[in-house]
């Protein structure tokens, strides 16, 4: 395994893993954003994305897609939930053997852009 990382300007650097690259974290954090900045449509979400979110912030496994989005994005309380949830998970692991530098990444760049807010002026 290689050390490289990828990151465009003003964008996190990423670590490969075993599986993964550092360039399929940086496009995973790339949709979180827009998934995040859309206000969560679900129109964004699909079974591979399912996949990969279900592992990260925590997150119980679900049944399927379907049952996640049941509990995360039906409703502006369920989302404003989520959202939490991201801002207060721990973030173990080492980013060599997980995806934790793109949860903080995320992290960071929730608490750093307040353009989320927008579509969630519900959330603290």
């Amino acid at each position: 395994m290689t050390t490289a990382t990828v990151a465009a300007s003003d964008s996190p650097t990423f670590t490969p893993t075993k599986f993964s690259t550092a360039a399929n974290k940086q496009s995973f954090y790339d949709w979180i954003i827009r998934f995040i900045k859309s206000g969560c449509d679900v129109k964004l979400f699909n079974n591979g994305k399912y996949r990969q979110l279900c592992q990260m912030f925590q997150h119980i496994a679900h049944y399927d897609m379907h049952g996640f989005i049941a509990q995360w994005f039906e409703s502006d309380t369920s989302k404003a939930l989520w959202i939490n949830n991201i801002l207060s998970c721990p973030c173990y692991g080492d980013p060599a053997w997980t995806w934790s530098d793109v949860e903080k990444a995320v992290q960071q760049w929730l608490r750093s852009n307040d353009e989320w807010r927008k579509k969630f002026p519900f959330c603290n």
